[in-house]
């Protein structure tokens, strides 16, 4: 039966994580001082080598212990998405732009999610990495909303530090071929393999649309109900609680507690497939 970590588990995981890691930098450190072939230089390589297996098992249980909370309602069956997510800081190894957590199996329907961060009155803060936060208020693509049957899906949550995440989900009634597809959220880039096997991969530079009222009155824009991701709202448009939101328009880059705005994307998506070099608008 899966067990989700609480606050004290999941930074007892992180702690431990990095004490393994300056473990494994130290006995490295006395490795390259050792002479060449000696046992000093072989002993220290066997112990950093232990401490990095004991980091990465970690990290592991980390990822499969991470809490799977509701993100949104399929607008086409009502059921909700479960997706992994990390409540209680972006200090946490889910905010990395390479982590790929188990995740609960999906309605036939859902392809991708994007997301924004609205700091509050707390400045953000990440571990050992970088984190591509995303704006501070809701956005969508529009290039995959004018693809034919895509509705996207807007909730919030709410992390212990005040600070409040916003997932974009977006569905559609017949999916798109995965190459039509954008960049999931915290990923710089998209990679993809196609239904004849071909792989390929899209920096993400989508266009960003924040103006999401003409979206909601089109049909292709909907949300959840206040408090509760697992059902959509039957309000009109105007009710829509994310339009106008205050916050920066820009992508939010996050480095230890650091954050720069990295301006605009520009809505020119460099492509890359069976070893072709492209551009999208």
């Amino acid at each position: 039966m899966f067990s989700p970590f609480n606050r004290d588990e999941r930074d007892a995981l992180l702690r431990r994580r990095a004490e393994a890691l300056i473990a494994y930098e130290k006995a490295m450190t006395v490795a390259d001082k050792s002479h060449p072939w000696s046992s000093m230089e072989q002993t220290s390589l066997e112990r950093a080598e232990g401490h990095l297996k004991n980091a990465i098992n970690i990290e592991q249980r980390y990822f499969q212990k991470l809490p799977r909370v509701p993100v949104a309602c399929c607008p086409f069956d009502n059921k909700p998405l479960y997706r992994s997510f990390d409540p209680f800081g972006m200090d946490g190894l889910w905010w990395r732009s390479d982590s790929t957590p188990p995740e609960p199996i999906p309605c036939t329907h859902f392809c991708f999610v994007t997301g924004a961060v609205a700091p509050g009155d707390v400045p953000l803060s990440v571990g050992d990495f970088e984190v591509a936060a995303g704006p501070e208020v809701p956005f969508v693509i529009p290039r995959i909303l004018e693809l034919e049957g895509v509705i996207a899906v807007i909730s919030q949550i709410e992390l212990e530090n005040g600070a409040i995440v916003y997932p974009i989900c977006y569905f559609a009634e017949k999916r798109p071929p995965t190459p039509q597809w954008a960049a999931s959220w915290r990923r710089r880039h998209y990679s993809y393999v196609g239904q004849l096997g071909e792989t390929g991969w899209r920096m993400d530079n989508e266009s960003w649309d924040f103006d999401l009222l003409p979206w909601i009155e089109a049909g292709r824009l909907r949300w959840c109900l206040s408090g509760d991701n697992t059902v959509l709202s039957q309000e009109s448009a105007e009710c829509c609680p994310y339009i106008d939101l205050p916050g920066r328009r820009e992508r939010i880059i996050v480095q230890g507690d650091h954050s720069w705005p990295e301006g605009l994307t520009t809505g020119v998506a460099v492509v890359r497939r069976l070893n072709q070099t492209f551009t999208l608008k």
